[in-house]
């Protein structure tokens, strides 16, 4: 599920209308098609959130789990500060690969979000190494 806000009226086959400005959530498919058809926006999570671990050489570490801006959203590696920089058309590939990790991997949500955050920064980051 994605939860996005809709930016301009909708009316569906039923003949419901959803209003502009209407925060609701959508499957990740119809949120993919009304974000494509300039219909709706993903809404962004709040700014404070952030992540916690233990880490073996720093012990209890925190950090933003995603910086979301207009257009692109950013990861900070919690160590060494490198930046990792998607547009925001990316978001619905990093949910969609926690919703695989949590059901394949049988790992719960909050665990699946961390797990694809760190494949992601990985994949894009300067080098491609993971």
């Amino acid at each position: 599920m994605q939860t996005l806000e809709i930016v301009r009226s909708i009316t569906g086959k039923n003949g419901l209308t959803i209003d502009a400005g209407t925060v609701r959530e959508f499957p990740e498919e119809v949120a993919v098609k009304l974000i494509e058809a300039g219909l709706g926006r993903l809404v962004k999570p709040d700014p404070g959130e952030s992540v916690r671990w233990q880490s073996p050489l720093f012990g209890e570490l925190e950090a933003p789990a995603l910086e979301i801006g207009e257009d692109a959203f950013t990861m900070r590696h919690p160590l060494t500060g490198e930046v990792v920089t998607l547009p925001n058309e990316w978001l619905i590939s990093l949910e969609e690969r926690s919703s695989i990790l949590e059901y394949q991997a049988h790992l719960s949500r909050e665990e699946a979000d961390r797990e694809s955050r760190r494949e992601f920064f990985g994949l894009f980051r300067k080098g491609g190494t993971a």
